[in-house]
């Protein structure tokens, strides 16, 4: 068979991807070459000669790509941390980016012994595998709550087990459910995620608004519905002191703090910025929370609770206080337009609803139906208040009332 040198085939592979628009055609060229030829620790060699029957595959796939198919579904393959890992079309592809992700959380890691690791969203396992492969004394969980994500996981993981490295136990399970790897709750000393944060809407290249499954990239109007998830899950998660790394998009990197301060549940956080200089990751530790004197783990995991929730305390008070607010305002165009008052007798449909609320969410229902009668009635008394002229509107065991700056 005739051989063609392999600078031809990359300048006619380039041109191709160019045209297509691929944001980088010769790093692509070379690295299908690459895959073609076997060379998956070396640089292909423009001299190197090329059979006919390698020429015909690398110009498949370089029309694969071309079509903005994700290089690494093209080859099936992905690098991150010194490992190779299996891609499919139903998992996110790794990204160079998420090195950095790996890198702080190895870091965070490094002075522990015997470190117990969580990889939450897991999709092929390659972050997962990749600290199992860098700490080989890791006992590595990887979470996943698609199916053919985790099929993925797994093989890679038997895969990366064969090649001599510490097994990574791959886990289904939804970051959303408060009992997922409960048995790990407070003893994790890392916690690493790379969910899905695109808000649904957005307008994306193809290879990731076409060409990936759609639950590996969107994540509800504002992109934050999983990374919610997440920052919940890791609070429980984590022992003190314990480390999480989560990885977001550039519009997310004042808003993840933001989320993470409002737990209670950790220290100040920090932005890091990708080898590109764009914001790709928020970095964290659990906060030490106070103990007392506990006999048992369920006193022990009260106390836990306890200093929780005294941190978001004033966060409730100001959030009851804005509502009261919106209460006067309502209660004053009512008046002025003459529209019925709220009536008491909703506050037993706010219970209702509440109850049902708590239910699918495993919220004690007592707590809610109460929560939400206390704001029913206060917005009867505002609307009382308007009606006998007194309209501050100010909730007692509010800033105001506390004398504190509002």
């Amino acid at each position: 068979m005739a051989e063609q040198p392999l600078a031809d085939l990359l300048r006619e592979a380039e041109r191709v991807l160019t045209a297509s628009g691929v944001w980088s055609p010769r790093e692509d060229a070379e690295a299908l070459a690459a895959h073609v030829l076997g060379l998956t620790d070396k640089a292909p060699r423009p001299e190197h000669p090329v059979p006919e029957a390698a020429a015909s595959q690398l110009r498949t796939l370089v029309g694969r790509r071309a079509s903005r198919i994700p290089l690494g579904h093209v080859t099936g393959r992905a690098r991150l941390g010194g490992i190779e890992v299996t891609v499919t079309e139903d998992v996110f592809v790794p990204r160079f980016p998420t090195e950095l992700l790996l890198r702080w959380g190895l870091s965070a890691i490094e002075g522990t012994k015997d470190p117990v690791v969580v990889d939450l969203c897991t999709g092929s396992g390659a972050v997962a595998l990749a600290v199992a492969h860098a700490r080989p004394d890791a006992t590595v969980h990887a979470v996943d709550v698609d199916t053919a994500a985790l099929e993925c996981a797994r093989r890679n993981a038997a895969e990366r087990a064969e090649a001599g490295d510490r097994p990574v136990t791959v886990h289904q399970g939804d970051v959303a459910d408060p009992t997922l790897l409960a048995h790990l709750d407070g003893t994790a000393d890392l916690v690493l995620a790379n969910p899905p944060y695109v808000p649904l809407g957005t307008e994306l290249l193809p290879e990731w608004g076409r060409h990936h499954p759609r639950q590996a990239v969107f994540a509800g109007a504002d992109g934050l519905d999983v990374i919610r998830q997440v920052i919940a899950c890791a609070a429980r998660l984590l022992r003190p002191g314990g480390g999480l790394a989560i990885e977001h998009g550039d519009a997310q990197i004042g808003v993840v703090p933001g989320l993470l301060a409002a737990t209670g549940a950790f220290t100040e956080a920090e932005g890091h910025r990708d080898q590109e200089d764009r914001p790709r990751c928020t970095t964290t530790l659990r906060r030490a929370v106070p103990m007392t004197t506990t006999s048992t783990a369920g006193e022990a995991g009260l106390a836990v609770l306890r200093g929780e929730l005294d941190a978001i305390d004033d966060q409730l008070l100001e959030t009851l206080r804005a509502r009261v607010e919106v209460c006067v305002r309502i209660a004053e165009h009512k008046r002025e337009h003459d529209v019925p008052m709220m009536q008491p007798h909703r506050i037993g449909l706010v219970q209702e609803r509440a109850a049902l609320f708590g239910a699918d969410h495993g919220i004690d229902g007592t707590f809610l139906r109460r929560l939400y009668e206390l704001i029913i009635e206060e917005t009867c008394r505002v609307e009382d208040l308007v009606i006998d002229g007194d309209a501050t509107g100010r909730l007692p065991g509010s800033r105001a009332d506390r004398g504190d700056a509002s």
